[in-house]
C-alpha cells in the first residue's frame, strides 16, 4: 500500500544515540499540553488549496473540483471560509451560506471550545498512558526536515484487549505510520497515516466497510516562531451499504500573515 506522501530516504545526520520512544511520545505530548491556550500572538491568516477528487472502480479521476478558502486562525482555532470555486467567485446565495456556516461554527467555538478537555482542564484526545497502551513506537533515525533536525519515529497498533467494540475502537486498531518530530521543539513536522486492514461496521458488516484510509501532512516553523501546515494529504475508499466512495483531498497552504 502506498502512503501520502512518499517517505524520502534518510540522509545522515549525526552520530548521537537517539533517543528512547517512551522519552519522545512524553515530549510531544508536553508540547501538546503546553499549546492548549494559544496567544493572541498567534492569530494569522492563510490561503487554502483544496482539490477534490472522486475516483472510478480503476482509481482514474472521474470527478474534481478546485475551491480556495480563506482560513483565519483565532487562538490556535482554524476557520475556514470558502471565497473561490472552480476560479469563480461565489454567488451571493454562496456568500450567505458560508456566512451563516461560518458563524455557526464561531458560536460553537464559544460554547464548547474545539477541545474535549477532562476535570483539569486538559485534552482528552490521548493521554501519554493511552497513546502507550495502544501503540508500540521505535525511533529508528535522524533526518533534516526544511533545513532543521528531526527524529522519525513509527507506530503500529499493539492490539489493544476488548478494542474493536465500535468504529473508532477498529480502525484504531489497524492504524499505523510514521512521524517526523522537529527535535528541538518536539513539534510533528510530517506525517504520514494509512490503514493496515480493512475494517467492517454495522451488523456482520452489512452496513458498510473502510478498505483504504491514508492521511499525511508537512508542516514548518515560521522566522517568527509559529509552526503551520504546508500541505494536508487524505485519501479513503469505502463502502456504505451498496455505495463505494473513493475519493482523495490535497490542500496546499500560502500566503501566511500575522494579525
Amino acid at each position: 500500500m502506498s502512503s501520502v506522501f512518499a517517505a524520502p530516504p534518510g540522509p545522515g545526520c549525526s552520530e548521537i544515540a537517539l533517543p528512547e520512544a517512551s522519552e519522545l511520545v512524553h515530549r510531544i505530548v508536553e508540547r501538546g499540553r503546553k499549546l492548549l491556550h494559544p496567544s493572541a500572538s498567534q492569530n494569522y491568516t492563510y490561503d487554502k488549496r483544496s482539490l477534490e477528487e472522486n475516483l472510478d472502480d480503476d482509481g482514474r479521476v472521474a470527478e474534481s473540483m478546485v475551491k480556495w478558502y480563506r482560513v483565519r486562525v483565532v487562538e490556535g482555532k482554524p476557520i475556514s471560509k470558502l471565497i473561490r470555486i472552480e476560479g469563480r467567485d461565489l454567488t451571493q446565495k454562496e456568500l450567505d451560506e458560508e456566512d451563516r456556516r461560518e458563524n455557526g461554527f464561531r458560536q460553537q467555538l464559544e460554547n464548547s471550545g474545539s477541545k474535549k478537555r477532562d476535570d483539569k482542564g486538559e485534552s482528552t484526545f490521548f493521554s501519554e498512558s493511552e497513546l502507550e497502551r495502544r501503540f508500540e513506537f521505535r525511533v529508528i533515525r535522524r533526518e533534516i526536515v526544511e533545513g532543521r533536525p528531526s527524529l522519525v519515529m513509527t507506530f503500529r497498533p499493539k492490539g489493544v484487549p476488548n478494542a474493536g467494540r465500535d468504529l473508532k475502537e477498529k480502525i484504531l486498531g489497524q492504524i499505523s505510520g510514521t512521524l517526523w518530530i522537529d527535535e528541538q521543539d518536539a513539534e510533528i513536522a510530517k506525517l504520514q497515516v494509512s490503514l493496515g486492514e480493512s475494517v467492517s461496521f454495522g451488523w456482520f458488516g452489512i452496513a458498510g466497510s473502510l478498505h483504504r484510509f491514508q492521511l499525511g501532512f508537512e508542516r514548518i516553523k515560521t522566522p517568527d516562531g509559529i509552526w503551520i501546515t504546508l500541505k494536508n494529504a487524505f485519501s479513503l475508499r469505502s463502502r456504505i451499504l451498496f455505495k463505494t466512495l473513493d475519493l482523495r483531498r490535497t490542500e496546499h497552504s500560502s500566503g501566511f500573515s500575522r494579525e
